[in-house]
């Protein structure tokens, strides 16, 4: 079909074609509603609160889902666990036990770096704050410090801020602003490697994205994870986003978690053969504590509670992996596109597919690139709001489905009303069974056309009654419609002391012409029981009967207004089925069939009578049906 046509026909049942009709200007205001619905939540303009609503299940969804990235070799983990605590004496730990676990995962153990998720706001003992000092200026290890972003009546202002690592951005751009501090005592203040651990948790409670840039003072302080990355020279050559959400795919299990009382437990001279060694050495460790006394844990995607050196750890390793491989991030503009195409490819997949096992592959298909698409953007760490095109769906689903539903109910009703009394009851179950409303749009197909009528109507039931003529006339049409059926054939419509049946449509048939045959066999059988069995001992009149049955291409379907429309063929077979019917009583036959139709079946079940002009038609050869098959 040509595409000027298959693009009508789409239009069309979009309702273009009727500017005015009330089903476009429905299905165009869905439309509409679901795209900008779609395009508001995608660029965050919604309301927070309902914005969010769907996009942080969906995150955590895909995050739990995905879980399951490898740990990066360069980074352990040293758990200040329950039990080290017991055995230490409890927290807090003196300095000379921190510079202790520091100076032996850096000398013994050769760590690369050592970072403390650990604050220490007040000095303690003079060695051990010296040696953390020492080991701090040397850039062997990385202090914390904790940022508060809420607005207080007295802000929090508690040790000293360190500078932390320099980085090339503009004091205060693109950082989120804090209003208060936790720092280490003034002793550590001079530290040149000191990342902020503070976070600002989603409006559900989790912790979703991390800080990377603190503006207080005008200056600006890195995260722990981005300082250990810049302290070491890993970090990317570029200034960091002041927000970064956390891809979280790597599950807690996964780390490499070494409780830290081991390195305390270990024998001089030993260290050379402790397993530990190859895991500790030219590593990044982080140390810091999952007792359940430090409070130091956050509802995060993963977990209800997930201890703060996973998380710093989890954001290091999106930083160490984005100098490797990371999914690129689509621009917004080419990614509000991805989303409204889906969406609007979406909403016309309701509108367009009739059939439900094409619909349901078509949202299916449609869903899969959805989450695709939108798996691809999380992992990246897109701050678009990924859920978007779900309140679209929403929407279609609340309001264009319904319409659907509704509207192909109503066809199906409409096909109902009108096929059940014209086809067969079986016909009738398989039309309803495929609820392919298409099966009713005109078409080309092969059909057999029967043209049945009484013999001098008129004057067999004039010397009648009224109320005679009328049981005469439905006696009659019952046993011309009966047969039809019962050879599952369509009733084109009747002629008043006749009908005109059809095989081959709705429902193709290949063995139509046979089909016809047969009807044709069982209504003269019935007409001559009727005569036999009711109007003889009635003492009326005997009814005759003429048939033509013809072969060949019409046009079937649905043909008509808005107000009256009918299932019919049209085509020069039909034309030629009533000939035939006429030719009989010239011939003085029962039944006249066509050689179009003589050619589809058995000739055996034939017999011919002879060959004729018809007018308009030229010359052919008739045939009848023979004694065999109308015992």
């Amino acid at each position: 079909m040509p595409k000027r046509v298959l693009g009508f026909n789409y239009i069309k049942t979009l309702g273009f074609s009727s500017p005015n009709n009330k089903k476009f200007l429905v299905r165009i205001a869905i439309l509409i509603a679901g795209l900008v619905i779609a395009a508001v939540f995608h660029l965050r303009i919604a309301p927070a609160g309902l914005a969010l609503m769907l996009e942080y299940p969906l995150r955590d969804i895909v995050v739990k889902t995905l879980s399951g990235r490898s740990v990066p070799e360069e980074v352990v983990l040293v758990d200040i666990d329950e039990l080290s605590i017991k055995e230490r004496g409890g927290w807090p730990w003196s300095r000379s036990d921190l510079s202790y676990l520091s100076q032996t995962l850096l000398n013994d153990y050769n760590a690369k770096i050592v970072a403390f998720d650990i604050v220490l706001p007040e000095a303690r003992d003079e060695i051990g704050d010296r040696r953390l000092l020492q080991l701090a200026q040397e850039r062997k290890i990385v202090l914390s410090q904790v940022f508060d972003y809420v607005k207080r009546d007295t802000p929090i202002k508690t040790g000293e801020l360190a500078f932390g690592h320099s980085i090339t951005a503009n004091p205060g751009a693109d950082a989120i602003l804090a209003t208060g501090f936790i720092g280490n005592h003034s002793g550590l203040s001079q530290a040149p490697c000191v990342g902020n651990i503070g976070f600002i948790p989603d409006e559900d409670g989790k912790l979703r994205r991390i800080i990377h840039l603190t503006s207080f003072n005008t200056r600006i302080f890195l995260s722990l994870a981005y300082e250990i990355a810049a302290c070491i020279g890993l970090a990317p050559n570029k200034t960091p986003p002041a927000v970064v959400l956390l891809r979280f795919d790597i599950a807690q299990e996964q780390w490499a978690v070494i409780p830290a009382l081991d390195f305390f437990r270990v024998p001089l001279g030993s260290v050379q053969s402790d397993p530990l060694k190859s895991l500790v050495q030219q590593k990044i460790v982080i140390v810091g504590s999952s007792a359940l006394g430090l409070s130091d844990r956050i509802a995060t995607p993963l977990s209800s509670s997930t201890s703060g050196m996973f998380v710093h750890a989890q954001a290091l390793s999106e930083i160490l992996a984005s100098k490797r491989s990371i999914p690129p991030e689509l621009s917004t503009p080419i990614s509000l596109i991805a989303q409204v195409v889906i969406v609007l490819a979406f909403g016309l997949a309701l509108i367009r597919f009739e059939k439900p096992t094409y619909l349901w592959f078509s949202l299916a298909t449609i869903c899969l690139v959805w989450l695709g698409l939108i798996t691809w953007q999380i992992l990246a760490g897109s701050h678009l709001n990924q859920s978007a095109a779900l309140w679209a769906f929403l929407i279609f689903g609340l309001f264009l489905m319904p319409f659907e539903w509704f509207s192909t109910r109503k066809k199906v009703r409409y096909v109902s009303s009108m096929l059940e009394r014209y086809v067969s009851k079986k016909i009738f179950s398989e039309v309803m069974l495929i609820e392919d409303i298409s099966l009713l749009k005109p078409k080309t197909a092969e059909i057999t056309v029967l043209v049945v009528d009484m013999v001098a109507y008129a004057k067999t039931v004039s010397s009648q009654s009224l109320e005679v003529a009328a049981e005469m006339t439905r006696d009659f049409i019952a046993e011309i419609t009966d047969p039809v059926w019962q050879c599952e054939g369509t009733i084109d419509r009747y002629t008043g002391d006749g009908l005109i049946a059809f095989w081959g449509a709705p429902i193709e048939q290949k063995s139509h012409a046979e089909l016809a045959l047969q009807a044709a066999a069982l209504i003269q059988q019935r007409i001559a029981a009727l005569n036999i069995e009711k109007l003889s001992k009635l003492e009326r009149p005997q009814i005759s009967i003429r048939i033509g049955i013809a072969s060949g291409v019409a046009i079937v379907g649905d043909f008509g207004t808005k107000e009256r429309a009918n299932y019919t063929a049209v085509g020069n077979c039909i034309n030629m089925a009533s000939r035939l019917e006429s030719k009989a009583k010239e011939l003085n036959m029962s039944i006249l069939v066509s050689q179009s139709t003589a050619m589809l079946v058995n000739y055996k079940d034939l017999r011919e009578v002879q060959s004729v002009e018809l007018r308009g038609l030229g010359m052919t050869t008739l045939y009848t049906l023979s004694s065999s098959m109308t015992r």
